[in-house]
């Protein structure tokens, strides 16, 4: 099941439509065997639905469009704590595959199999607590609901407004990162972005490839956000409960570390933001209903960007991947010098 709009419908049947799969897909994940790989798959289905939900707010009541926005965040609210325990755990074998000469090896195995344990035993809480069944019975209802909301013609323009609004949030969640980089700042920018990126993903099909390399661009730049929030929750769990297998020494050092990687992180994300939303929302919606390729009309003709346009104010700045090996992880390596309290907050789930 692809994640695109087809070229024959128009935005607000395509949305339904891509709607009616995830939801599909994502039951069917809860249906299988319930591990940490299942957990994921539901959680990113959980967002493009939040996103596609958003991209057709103006097409909904208000009060229809609370109610169904609140069904799926009590969805991705009980799968939270598990993902975060396997996301530690992911991070630290990042750090693990780097360079662990600074710390024991029994070390590294004991530290490893208690983020493990604490994995499996919220893997073991959620079906306890029969949480899949109840996400699969809150998915029917949702796409129930979706469905049998009708569908007027002419409407996919309004769809695109739906996108701007999103736009207009994830700039404004920049403007908050510039004057204040909070941890909780910076993962409301990352969810703002996100959501932009799954609801620009659908309309590959229709649109020029300009779109298709802003596109990648988001992708990229969220990549770097949820690196940060990964080690962020790595640093608050080395922080309580890190004394318990590490010495204080070889915590302190990991702790050093992530501080650095962060730093890091933060002024590239930073830097490619100020290129990827350089333009105001007005400039960035003319530029979506700006047509682009020159071939048969379609109902989604007039939603690209120009390619021109858009390569003249996005930067081209490296990128550092979160799938790429981390640096060294050495005790010996640069200290963080004071206390960074503005990374260090709790963000907002």
């Amino acid at each position: 099941m692809s994640y695109r709009i087809q070229s024959r419908e128009t935005i607000d049947q395509g949305v339904r439509r891509l709607l009616h799969e995830r939801v599909r897909r994502a039951r069917s994940e809860l249906a299988s065997k319930f591990d940490d790989a299942v957990v994921h798959g539901v959680r990113q289905e959980l967002k493009r639905l939040r996103s596609l939900l958003a991209m057709v707010r103006p097409l909904l009541r208000p009060g229809k469009f609370r109610q169904q926005r609140r069904r799926l965040r009590r969805c991705s609210a009980a799968l939270s704590d598990s993902r975060d325990a396997s996301v530690r755990l992911e991070s630290l074998s990042l750090i693990a595959a780097a360079d662990r000469s600074a710390i024991a090896t029994r070390h590294w195995a004991a530290l490893t199999r208690q983020l493990r344990e604490e994995s499996l035993g919220q893997i073991r809480r959620l079906v306890d607590g029969r949480k899949p069944r109840n996400i699969r019975r809150r998915l029917k209802d949702f796409d129930r609901c979706c469905q049998s909301t009708p569908v007027c013609p002419g409407e996919g323009q309004r769809g695109l407004a739906g996108i701007v609004i999103s736009y207009r949030k994830a700039r404004r969640a920049l403007r908050r990162v510039h004057s204040a980089p909070s941890t909780r700042n910076l993962h409301r920018w990352r969810r703002c972005t996100k959501r932009l990126w799954h609801q620009l993903l659908p309309l590959q099909n229709s649109v020029s490839s300009s779109l298709a390399t802003w596109t990648l661009r988001l992708d990229r730049l969220g990549g770097c956000l949820g690196e940060d929030h990964d080690l962020f929750l790595l640093h608050r769990f080395l922080r309580r409960k890190g004394e318990e297998t590490l010495s204080k020494k070889e915590r302190d050092g990991l702790l050093r570390w992530i501080q650095n990687r962060r730093r890091e992180l933060l002024e590239s994300v930073s830097h490619q933001g100020r290129g990827v939303f350089a333009a105001n929302s007005s400039r960035f919606q003319a530029e979506l209903r700006r047509p682009g390729r020159t071939r048969l009309p379609t109902p989604l003709e007039d939603a690209a960007i120009s390619r021109t346009a858009v390569a003249s104010r996005v930067d081209q700045v490296p990128m550092i991947s979160r799938r790429a090996t981390p640096p060294s992880v050495r005790l010996r390596g640069r200290p963080s010098g004071s206390r960074n309290s503005a990374l260090g907050d709790k963000p907002n789930r």
